[in-house]
């Protein structure tokens, strides 16, 4: 028996899953159920009483930004190494609290089957001032890092470049089958568990995690979105055109990001705001290899969809054993 199931998101706005029986829309709801008890932030006790941290000590701080901090600190009873991603409330209109609260919904969601290169989400709590998101610790650095180090040492190579880039693929295909784009794809966003700046490379003993679902959204089957939203370096043609975009814009995003991975250059950005848009539109990058230049593609209909990457004999050799320099 086909059944539809109408989800109040809020207010003005509501979602309507069709779905080919009763005993479907019975488990998808029973998911849904169990995904709000456990993102209904803890308002009753003080995260101070679970977890043992000091905002004001310069040594625990492991990232700072427009957001807030993310700080190290240590589960008072299970004494497991946390990451807590503290998020100021103060001065932030009712939408951006709404988004704040959209990211935690996005995060339990992608936590409840955690894959290996996304971060965890292990605890919420939420007070007048501050929203803090408990997470998975993820010792390394950020892609940015490596990137730097590889142009000081000019140590740019396909192969690690290919051995870091098949699970970021990966992890955003993971992300992608649950209808969530990222839209946020650049190398802040991507952490290298088991890389240290400035220490010899062992890229067999390096993970990649997928972060900060800030910006992201969930798009059914056939949905496009509206929202310009991005980090420019990365922006994909149809947002910066003010387009409709739908989960290809993270592809174009990946290409670019491959892109710096193997030259340590960004492709598209100018010295002027608007001629990197005009590059981004116009620009046609110079892969070595013509089947990288398909992530790339102005037209979204004609970029190589997520799948079809995954799938390809380059990626597929990632398998492969690489020498450690």
């Amino acid at each position: 028996m086909k059944c539809a199931l109408t989800i109040k998101i809020s207010d003005g706005l509501k979602r309507v899953f069709y779905l080919p029986e009763y005993g479907t829309a019975l488990q998808l709801l029973k998911f849904l159920e169990k995904s709000a008890q456990e993102s209904t932030p803890n308002r009753v006790k003080d995260l101070t009483q679970r977890y043992e941290f000091s905002p004001e000590d310069t040594a625990a701080v492991l990232g700072e930004g427009s957001f807030g901090k993310v700080i190290q600190a240590k589960d008072k009873v299970t004494k497991q190494v946390v990451a807590i991603k503290q998020i100021s409330k103060m001065w932030k209109r009712q939408d951006q609290i709404m988004r704040m609260h959209l990211e935690i919904e996005f995060l339990w969601l992608l936590s409840e089957e955690h894959h290996q290169s996304m971060a965890k989400l292990l605890d919420v709590y939420e007070d007048h001032q501050t929203l803090s998101l408990v997470m998975e610790l993820i010792e390394g650095a950020s892609l940015q890092k490596w990137i730097q180090e590889c142009i000081v040492k000019n140590t740019f190579n396909e192969q690690y470049a290919l051995k870091l880039f098949k699970p970021i693929c990966e992890s955003l295909h993971f992300v992608h089958l649950r209808g969530i784009v990222h839209r946020d794809i650049k190398l802040d966003n991507i952490l290298l568990q088991g890389y240290t700046y400035e220490k010899p490379i062992l890229i067999e003993t390096i993970s990649p995690k997928l972060i900060d679902f800030g910006l992201s959204t969930l798009l059914l089957q056939g949905e496009k979105s509206q929202v310009a939203v991005g980090s420019l370096a990365f922006l994909s043609p149809e947002i910066v055109k003010g387009e409709s975009h739908d989960h290809q814009t993270d592809v174009f995003s990946l290409g670019v990001l491959l892109y710096i991975m193997l030259t340590g250059r960004f492709p598209f950005v100018a010295n002027q705001r608007e001629q990197t848009f005009y590059n981004i539109k116009n620009k046609i990058i110079n892969f070595s290899q013509p089947y990288w230049a398909t992530m790339v593609e102005k037209d979204p209909k004609e970029r190589i969809r997520l799948d079809e990457v995954l799938r390809h004999p380059w990626i597929a050799s990632a398998n492969i054993s690489v020498p450690r320099q």
